[in-house]
């Protein structure tokens, strides 16, 4: 016989209504009832039909998740971060849509219709840019959701985030107690929200031990630019001593170049990459980062749109996770 809420809250000894609060995970259940629910549950192996309960509540159970357009800008760091957020949405009953699209308009329409047709509840974004009409447009029609990144338009809607600020202080600081002074930076297009935090920290940390930022070496890259950029600056007449880059894959690309120049990291030039996916420390020289992980920030942007979804009370929109530095081969103190 097929296993119901009715069935399960007989072996459980309760009423259907605590059987149906624990699947929902409703905060008002205790730890003991809960344990004692759920180990029939996963016993029997019962499945809730969720489908069949949106439709009494009017909610799909469904959370989406905007990507960055697949072609030019999906990295491996925004899979980890869509495992993260697909781990806490099961643990918590719900399934995860992925929505994208080639231009904006493409993604408006897309999040429109999930949420107007009630096929999604919320939606987690793995991005934003500067003067951001998808983040005016949710704000505008009360469509909850969660930032992974930080917008400065938009400092007051919720968010997970590094400090990109201290990140780029920090990565700054620490090649100029290498010695280094002639530090360039590789860093990602400026429509990008997290640049401007990112310059301003590599720029105040440069300032504060007396060292003017060269804007000769503070570069945009956009795909596929790297050899030119690293060509340019190797064969100036001063030319950086260690380089900041915006992420592994393109760090890599930069050793690369550096390496077609007859130049080796770190002997001629140290490197510290931001990265969010450990690709750096695979190959040699395995890169000094910025570390972040991509998984905790898809977990916890799950967690706190979950939690707005259900009406819980939020003590901060804004949760900054911590990062730290991973010393490896790609950086060398210089005399």
């Amino acid at each position: 016989m097929a296993m119901t809420i009715k069935s399960i809250a007989e072996l459980a000894g309760t009423s259907i209504a605590t059987v149906s609060r624990v699947i929902s995970n409703d905060s008002r259940i205790s730890d003991k009832t809960r344990l004692k629910v759920m180990k029939i549950i996963d016993q029997y192996g019962y499945q809730p039909n969720l489908f069949a309960k949106g439709l009494a509540s009017k909610i799909s159970y469904n959370i989406g998740v905007l990507l960055p357009n697949p072609a030019a800008n999906l990295h491996f760091y925004s899979i980890k971060a869509v495992r993260g957020i697909i781990a806490r949405a099961q643990h918590f009953g719900y399934n995860v849509l992925l929505l994208t699209g080639n231009s904006e308009q493409d993604v408006l329409q897309s999040i429109a219709s999930r949420y107007k047709g009630r096929s999604m509840d919320g939606l987690i974004l793995l991005y934003s840019s500067v003067s951001d009409h998808v983040i005016a447009y949710l704000n505008l029609n009360g469509i909850p959701f969660v930032l992974i990144g930080s917008n400065m338009e938009y400092a007051n809607i919720h968010a997970v985030d590094y400090d990109q600020f201290q990140a780029a202080w920090d990565a700054t600081h620490f090649l100029i107690q290498l010695n280094h002074h002639n530090i360039a930076i590789l860093h990602v297009p400026d429509h990008v929200a997290i640049q401007s935090d990112r310059m301003k920290g590599y720029q105040m940390a440069l300032q504060s031990s007396r060292i003017e930022p060269n804007p000769d070496w503070c570069t945009a890259v956009e795909k596929d630019e790297e050899d030119i950029i690293v060509w340019t600056w190797m064969n100036s007449p001063e030319r950086p001593t260690a380089i900041l880059v915006q992420d592994d894959v393109t760090a890599l690309k930069v050793v690369r170049a550096l390496t077609r120049l007859k130049l080796k990291v770190p002997d001629d030039v140290s490197i510290v990459s931001f990265s969010q996916d450990n690709t750096g420390e695979l190959v040699p020289p395995a890169l000094t980062a910025v570390h972040t992980d991509s998984y905790s920030l898809g977990c916890e942007a799950a967690s706190m749109l979950l939690q707005l979804l259900k009406g819980t009370m939020i003590e901060s929109k804004r949760m900054i996770l911590p990062h730290g530095i991973k010393v490896r081969e790609s950086t060398k103190k210089i005399d």
